[in-house]
């Protein structure tokens, strides 16, 4: 299909087929044009069939409309869309795909888009109560990559893409004073929840690869009669390992690898343990869909060591493997639910 372009302000049809599909709201960092995209996409606007949607993510809402015909007048696509709904659409920068959406019935109701296969070029900025916080991509110092409502909790070094560079894990930290409380026996703790960010080396930059703000409670967090689980991340044999200990009670982790431009879980190993002994053993690899555990019979048992293990396999299933951007919360993350187990 063609575009017909037109002459002078002559009306030409235009087929909105040409145009990308899908597209992002964004948000203007300045008035030099430089644009961002939110942790959190407040708007999408979708173009499939003859409907033209308007997608809001944030409060789960969607218009769907009806496009009856579009044309072109000089520069500008126009599309009419039932209950006369009028919606301008013009290019800003179509090397950059980014494009200027306007409803005609409402002035106030526009917008700046960027096309889907756009969205990895632009910054992200977190956008919190109508305020926008630049965040880097890229730099030579991992400082900067961490937004200003932020500090760095711990650095982890290692090779996570097997490219021979040493990147890094970030464990961040948010500073709100509102999550400052006093304990009765431990004085002022702060309970702000910590997050992950992931950057990879490139040549003398770190390039931010991923990033979720606040996946991990606080490392002061209340854990009743005994201790909360401690976190700790590593990275061994190019997986990222997050790794729960809760002493007496035992440990988990779960092993992430660099797939498919995500991090995506592979393994789950986890020890049940009563004081020194430990009671149950489990491990799973989602790559081989084989779930190992390993129960201790000798109920006797005092110390470690005098445990006698009966070992049990299982085949396992899922419809696919979860990725570290799906979790949003570590404490509220269930591994059961997401595989069933198959005896052989």
């Amino acid at each position: 299909m063609t575009i017909i372009v037109s002459c002078g302000n002559k009306k030409s049809p235009f087929d909105y087929s040409t145009l990308p599909t899908e597209w992002t709201v964004l948000e203007m960092l300045d008035d030099d044009n430089e644009y961002a995209v939110c942790d959190e996409v407040s708007e999408l606007m979708i173009i499939a069939g003859n409907t033209l949607t308007r997608a809001f993510p944030l409060i789960d809402e969607k218009w769907e409309f009806e496009i009856f015909k579009a044309y072109q007048t000089d520069d500008i696509i126009v599309f009419t869309l039932e209950q006369e709904e009028i919606v301008s659409f013009s290019w800003l920068d179509k090397e950059r795909g980014i494009a200027e959406w306007k409803w005609r019935s409402d002035e106030s109701d526009f917008g700046v888009f960027a096309t889907k296969e756009k969205l990895s070029e632009f910054p992200k900025a977190r956008c919190s109560q109508g305020d926008i916080v630049f965040v880097e991509k890229k730099s030579k110092k991992l400082e900067d990559l961490v937004s200003s409502d932020e500090t760095i909790f711990e650095k982890v070094f290692g090779d996570l893409n097997n490219d021979g560079k040493e990147d890094c894990i970030v464990i961040t930290k948010q500073t709100a004073k509102s999550a400052f409380v006093t304990d009765e026996y431990r004085g002022e703790l702060d309970r702000n929840r910590r997050g992950i960010l992931i950057a990879f080396k490139e040549g003398e930059y770190y390039n931010t690869t991923l990033k979720i703000p606040d996946c991990f409670s606080s490392e002061n967090e209340d854990g009743g009669v005994y201790f909360a689980p401690e976190l700790s991340v590593e990275i061994k044999k190019g997986n990222l390992i997050v790794h729960y200990g809760h002493g007496r009670y035992g440990w988990w982790q779960y092993t992430f690898r660099y797939r498919n431009n995500n991090f995506e879980l592979i393994g789950y190993d986890s020890s049940r343990n009563r004081g020194p002994i430990t009671e149950e053993m489990t491990s799973i690899n989602f790559l081989t869909k084989k779930k190992q555990t390993q129960t201790n019979t000798n109920l006797e048992a005092e110390v470690d060591g005098e445990e006698v293990f009966e070992e049990t396999w299982q085949n396992i299933v899922f419809s696919s493997l979860v990725k570290l951007t799906d979790i949003k919360d570590f404490d509220e993350f269930d591994i059961s639910n997401y595989y069933s187990d198959k005896r052989k």
